[in-house]
Protein backbone atom coordinates (compact mmCIF):
# COMPACT_ATOMS: atom_id res chain seq x y z
CA UNK A 1 0.00 0.00 0.00
CA UNK A 2 1.67 3.21 -1.08
CA UNK A 3 2.30 5.50 1.88
CA UNK A 4 0.32 9.29 1.37
CA UNK A 5 2.49 11.73 0.77
CA UNK A 6 2.46 15.17 3.19
CA UNK A 7 3.60 18.44 2.64
CA UNK A 8 3.41 20.57 6.13
CA UNK A 9 3.84 24.40 5.58
CA UNK A 10 4.24 26.12 8.79
CA UNK A 11 6.02 27.06 12.27
CA UNK A 12 3.69 24.37 14.67
CA UNK A 13 6.51 21.72 14.25
CA UNK A 14 4.06 19.69 17.37
CA UNK A 15 1.83 18.82 13.85
CA UNK A 16 5.10 17.13 12.53
CA UNK A 17 5.87 15.71 15.82
CA UNK A 18 2.29 13.62 15.99
CA UNK A 19 2.74 12.92 12.53
CA UNK A 20 6.06 11.77 12.46
CA UNK A 21 5.08 9.45 15.37
CA UNK A 22 2.31 7.45 13.48
CA UNK A 23 4.13 7.30 10.09
CA UNK A 24 8.05 9.13 9.53
CA UNK A 25 7.31 8.25 5.70
CA UNK A 26 4.17 10.06 4.90
CA UNK A 27 6.28 13.31 5.38
CA UNK A 28 7.34 14.44 2.26
CA UNK A 29 8.76 17.66 3.31
CA UNK A 30 8.53 20.78 5.61
CA UNK A 31 8.11 24.25 4.32
CA UNK A 32 9.14 27.06 6.81
CA UNK A 33 9.54 30.79 7.03
CA UNK A 34 12.63 31.40 8.90
CA UNK A 35 12.31 34.79 10.15
CA UNK A 36 9.08 33.36 11.95
CA UNK A 37 9.20 33.56 15.74
CA UNK A 38 8.86 29.56 16.10
CA UNK A 39 11.03 29.04 13.18
CA UNK A 40 14.26 28.09 14.45
CA UNK A 41 12.84 25.73 17.02
CA UNK A 42 10.71 24.18 14.24
CA UNK A 43 14.19 23.66 11.84
CA UNK A 44 15.91 22.44 15.45
CA UNK A 45 13.45 19.48 15.59
CA UNK A 46 13.21 18.58 12.14
CA UNK A 47 17.11 18.23 12.02
CA UNK A 48 17.09 16.29 14.40
CA UNK A 49 14.71 13.78 13.51
CA UNK A 50 16.36 13.75 9.61
CA UNK A 51 13.20 15.81 8.31
CA UNK A 52 13.78 17.17 5.48
CA UNK A 53 12.83 21.22 4.88
CA UNK A 54 13.31 24.27 2.80
CA UNK A 55 12.97 27.74 2.91
CA UNK A 56 9.42 28.54 1.56
CA UNK A 57 9.56 32.74 1.46
CA UNK A 58 7.89 33.62 -1.74
CA UNK A 59 5.80 30.55 -2.11
CA UNK A 60 3.61 31.61 -5.28
CA UNK A 61 7.38 32.01 -7.02
CA UNK A 62 9.45 29.52 -5.28
CA UNK A 63 11.24 27.16 -7.76
CA UNK A 64 12.33 24.41 -5.38
CA UNK A 65 8.77 24.37 -4.23
CA UNK A 66 6.58 24.39 -7.05
CA UNK A 67 9.03 21.12 -8.69
CA UNK A 68 8.06 18.94 -5.20
CA UNK A 69 4.30 20.27 -6.00
CA UNK A 70 4.79 18.48 -9.00
CA UNK A 71 5.79 14.29 -7.32
CA UNK A 72 2.40 13.66 -6.82
CA UNK A 73 1.59 15.18 -3.26
CA UNK A 74 -1.81 14.04 -1.80
CA UNK A 75 -1.60 16.52 0.80
CA UNK A 76 -0.58 19.70 2.08
CA UNK A 77 -1.39 20.66 6.21
CA UNK A 78 -1.07 24.55 6.69
CA UNK A 79 -0.28 25.55 10.61
CA UNK A 80 1.55 29.07 11.69
CA UNK A 81 1.84 30.06 8.24
CA UNK A 82 2.20 33.85 6.87
CA UNK A 83 1.51 33.85 3.35
CA UNK A 84 -1.40 33.29 0.99
CA UNK A 85 -1.50 30.60 -0.93
CA UNK A 86 -3.06 31.32 -4.44
CA UNK A 87 -5.20 28.74 -6.94
CA UNK A 88 -2.64 26.37 -8.11
CA UNK A 89 -1.30 25.62 -4.74
CA UNK A 90 -4.80 25.02 -3.38
CA UNK A 91 -5.36 22.76 -6.29
CA UNK A 92 -1.96 20.99 -6.72
CA UNK A 93 -2.45 18.34 -3.93
CA UNK A 94 -4.77 15.20 -4.79
CA UNK A 95 -6.54 15.72 -1.59
CA UNK A 96 -6.71 19.45 -1.00
CA UNK A 97 -4.79 21.79 1.22
CA UNK A 98 -6.05 21.95 5.24
CA UNK A 99 -5.44 24.59 7.61
CA UNK A 100 -5.02 23.76 11.54
CA UNK A 101 -7.07 26.54 12.63
CA UNK A 102 -6.90 26.64 17.07
CA UNK A 103 -10.74 26.88 17.88
CA UNK A 104 -14.03 24.58 17.25
CA UNK A 105 -15.22 26.25 14.03
CA UNK A 106 -17.13 27.47 13.29
CA UNK A 107 -16.66 29.27 16.41
CA UNK A 108 -14.15 31.93 16.70
CA UNK A 109 -12.97 31.86 13.20
CA UNK A 110 -10.27 34.52 11.91
CA UNK A 111 -7.13 35.75 12.80
CA UNK A 112 -6.78 35.56 17.24
CA UNK A 113 -8.91 32.79 18.06
CA UNK A 114 -6.72 31.34 20.91
CA UNK A 115 -6.57 35.38 22.31
CA UNK A 116 -10.26 35.49 21.97
CA UNK A 117 -10.57 32.51 24.02
CA UNK A 118 -8.91 33.74 26.72
CA UNK A 119 -10.03 36.49 26.56
CA UNK A 120 -13.99 35.62 26.84
CA UNK A 121 -13.06 33.69 29.78
CA UNK A 122 -14.31 30.23 27.80
CA UNK A 123 -12.96 27.02 29.81
CA UNK A 124 -13.06 24.82 26.76
CA UNK A 125 -11.34 25.36 23.37
CA UNK A 126 -10.28 23.14 20.78
CA UNK A 127 -8.71 22.41 17.55
CA UNK A 128 -10.16 22.13 14.08
CA UNK A 129 -8.80 20.71 10.63
CA UNK A 130 -10.54 22.27 7.66
CA UNK A 131 -10.37 22.79 3.67
CA UNK A 132 -9.11 25.65 3.01
CA UNK A 133 -11.70 27.52 0.19
CA UNK A 134 -12.23 31.13 -0.51
CA UNK A 135 -14.67 31.90 2.58
CA UNK A 136 -12.11 32.06 6.05
CA UNK A 137 -12.30 29.59 8.18
CA UNK A 138 -15.81 27.69 6.56
CA UNK A 139 -14.29 24.79 4.55
CA UNK A 140 -15.09 21.01 5.14
CA UNK A 141 -13.84 19.41 8.21
CA UNK A 142 -11.59 16.61 8.25
CA UNK A 143 -11.69 16.74 12.23
CA UNK A 144 -11.57 18.19 15.35
CA UNK A 145 -10.36 17.82 19.12
CA UNK A 146 -11.51 19.51 22.27
CA UNK A 147 -9.15 21.43 23.67
CA UNK A 148 -9.14 23.05 27.68
CA UNK A 149 -8.10 26.80 27.79
CA UNK A 150 -9.01 27.02 31.56
CA UNK A 151 -6.50 29.45 33.35
CA UNK A 152 -3.33 28.77 31.20
CA UNK A 153 -0.74 31.00 28.40
CA UNK A 154 -1.06 30.67 24.89
CA UNK A 155 1.66 29.18 24.32
CA UNK A 156 0.41 25.64 26.08
CA UNK A 157 -2.70 26.14 24.49
CA UNK A 158 -1.40 26.27 21.15
CA UNK A 159 1.11 23.45 21.53
CA UNK A 160 -1.67 21.32 22.58
CA UNK A 161 -3.99 22.18 19.50
CA UNK A 162 -0.91 21.42 17.31
CA UNK A 163 -0.33 18.27 19.42
CA UNK A 164 -4.04 17.51 18.64
CA UNK A 165 -4.08 18.48 14.90
CA UNK A 166 -1.20 15.98 13.90
CA UNK A 167 -3.17 13.51 15.59
CA UNK A 168 -5.76 14.12 13.12
CA UNK A 169 -4.17 14.54 10.35
CA UNK A 170 -2.09 11.04 11.34
CA UNK A 171 -5.20 8.99 11.39
CA UNK A 172 -6.55 10.56 8.59
CA UNK A 173 -3.43 9.27 6.59
CA UNK A 174 -3.12 5.81 8.15
CA UNK A 175 -7.02 4.68 7.58
CA UNK A 176 -6.38 5.90 4.02
CA UNK A 177 -7.40 9.69 2.43
CA UNK A 178 -9.93 7.91 0.06
CA UNK A 179 -11.80 6.80 2.56
CA UNK A 180 -11.83 9.51 5.04
CA UNK A 181 -15.37 10.85 5.89
CA UNK A 182 -15.38 14.97 5.70
CA UNK A 183 -18.02 17.20 7.53
CA UNK A 184 -18.92 20.14 6.43
CA UNK A 185 -18.31 22.94 9.03
CA UNK A 186 -21.44 24.36 10.94
CA UNK A 187 -23.40 27.06 9.45
CA UNK A 188 -20.90 30.48 9.58
CA UNK A 189 -23.88 32.97 9.06
CA UNK A 190 -24.28 34.27 12.39
CA UNK A 191 -20.62 33.68 13.89
CA UNK A 192 -18.34 36.56 14.29
CA UNK A 193 -15.04 37.22 12.21
CA UNK A 194 -12.28 38.38 14.55
CA UNK A 195 -9.34 40.01 13.52
CA UNK A 196 -5.49 39.64 15.03
CA UNK A 197 -4.92 41.29 17.75
CA UNK A 198 -2.71 44.14 18.65
CA UNK A 199 -0.50 46.19 21.00
CA UNK A 200 -3.33 48.63 21.96
CA UNK A 201 -5.36 45.18 22.84
CA UNK A 202 -2.46 44.17 25.55
CA UNK A 203 -2.64 47.39 27.09
CA UNK A 204 -3.08 46.61 31.04
CA UNK A 205 -4.89 49.02 33.20
CA UNK A 206 -4.80 48.80 37.22
CA UNK A 207 -8.38 49.86 37.26
CA UNK A 208 -9.44 46.42 35.82
CA UNK A 209 -10.19 43.22 37.89
CA UNK A 210 -7.49 41.10 38.19
CA UNK A 211 -9.33 38.45 36.40
CA UNK A 212 -9.00 40.87 33.46
CA UNK A 213 -5.41 41.83 33.66
CA UNK A 214 -4.39 38.30 34.22
CA UNK A 215 -6.55 37.13 31.33
CA UNK A 216 -4.92 40.02 28.88
CA UNK A 217 -1.34 38.33 30.00
CA UNK A 218 -2.49 34.92 29.44
CA UNK A 219 -3.18 36.42 25.93
CA UNK A 220 -0.85 38.43 24.59
CA UNK A 221 2.06 38.27 27.29
CA UNK A 222 3.88 35.83 24.81
CA UNK A 223 4.36 38.64 22.71
CA UNK A 224 5.48 41.07 24.36
CA UNK A 225 2.41 43.59 24.56
CA UNK A 226 0.86 42.82 27.38
CA UNK A 227 1.82 46.31 28.51
CA UNK A 228 1.72 48.96 31.54
CA UNK A 229 2.34 52.36 30.55
CA UNK A 230 2.76 54.80 33.33
CA UNK A 231 4.28 57.82 34.70
CA UNK A 232 7.34 55.32 35.64
CA UNK A 233 8.14 54.01 32.21
CA UNK A 234 6.95 50.78 30.50
CA UNK A 235 6.26 47.37 32.03
CA UNK A 236 5.63 43.82 30.04
CA UNK A 237 3.90 41.49 31.63
CA UNK A 238 4.71 37.44 30.76
CA UNK A 239 3.20 35.56 33.34
CA UNK A 240 1.61 36.33 36.74
CA UNK A 241 -1.26 35.08 39.52
CA UNK A 242 -4.07 36.87 40.92
CA UNK A 243 -2.98 37.15 45.34
CA UNK A 244 -6.79 37.19 46.42
CA UNK A 245 -6.55 39.86 49.03
CA UNK A 246 -8.67 42.56 50.51
CA UNK A 247 -7.62 46.45 49.29
CA UNK A 248 -10.11 48.52 50.86
CA UNK A 249 -9.01 52.08 50.47
CA UNK A 250 -5.77 50.90 48.36
CA UNK A 251 -5.60 52.46 44.74
CA UNK A 252 -5.40 50.28 41.72
CA UNK A 253 -1.78 50.35 40.67
CA UNK A 254 0.00 50.33 44.09
CA UNK A 255 2.96 48.25 44.62
CA UNK A 256 1.75 46.26 47.41
CA UNK A 257 5.65 44.57 47.35
CA UNK A 258 8.71 44.53 45.54
CA UNK A 259 11.51 41.91 44.95
CA UNK A 260 11.69 39.97 41.98
CA UNK A 261 7.90 39.21 41.98
CA UNK A 262 6.09 42.53 42.97
CA UNK A 263 2.39 42.65 43.96
CA UNK A 264 -0.04 45.06 42.66
CA UNK A 265 -3.37 46.02 43.00
CA UNK A 266 -6.34 45.85 41.05
CA UNK A 267 -9.78 47.14 41.35
CA UNK A 268 -10.64 44.26 43.14
CA UNK A 269 -7.70 41.84 44.39
CA UNK A 270 -3.67 41.91 43.84
CA UNK A 271 -1.49 40.48 40.94
CA UNK A 272 1.99 39.28 41.65
CA UNK A 273 3.85 39.47 38.30
CA UNK A 274 6.43 35.86 37.85
CA UNK A 275 8.05 37.17 34.83
CA UNK A 276 8.26 40.42 33.91
CA UNK A 277 10.36 43.71 32.44
CA UNK A 278 10.09 47.16 33.04
CA UNK A 279 12.90 50.24 31.91
CA UNK A 280 12.44 51.84 35.65
CA UNK A 281 13.06 50.29 39.22
CA UNK A 282 10.16 48.69 40.73
CA UNK A 283 10.08 49.98 44.62
CA UNK A 284 7.40 49.13 46.95
CA UNK A 285 4.57 52.33 47.64
CA UNK A 286 4.93 53.38 44.22
CA UNK A 287 2.07 53.75 42.23
CA UNK A 288 2.24 52.73 38.52
CA UNK A 289 -0.31 54.89 37.18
Amino acid sequence: MKVPQCIFLGYLWEVVQSIYEVNPAAIKIVGIEPQRSRSKEAIAFLEAHGISWIDVRGIRKNNHFIKILEDNIDLIVVGGFGQILDDKILRAPKHGVFNVHPSLLPHYRGGSPIEEQIIQGEYYGGVSIHRMTETVDSGDLLGQEEIVVGERYYEEILKDCASAAGRIVATALERGLDDVLMFPTPDIKDEPLYEPRGEADGVIMWTDTAEHVQRKVRAYGWKNIAVNKNAMGVLAVEKCEIIPMNLFEISPGLVLEAGPCPVIATSDQAIQLNCWSADFPIRKGMTLI
